[in-house]
């Protein structure tokens, strides 16, 4: 638990976007939200496709 009361994930183990995120990056609340949920998606597209067995058709 950090000072601030919050359980979770050191530093080290978030994905890089969200540790860049912990700073102040000059972006909007809004604009936060959106950026991070894009991340998300993008996160789950590449943890899909990396699963064994997941070939691209085409090749």
């Amino acid at each position: 638990m950090d000072s601030k009361g919050v359980v979770g994930l050191k530093k080290g183990n978030r994905e890089p976007h969200e540790r860049m995120a912990e700073t102040n990056n000059g972006l909007r609340d809004t604009q936060e939200v959106l950026y991070q949920d894009e991340f998300k998606r993008a996160d789950a597209a590449g943890k899909k496709e990396n699963q064994p067995g997941n070939r691209r058709q085409g090749k």
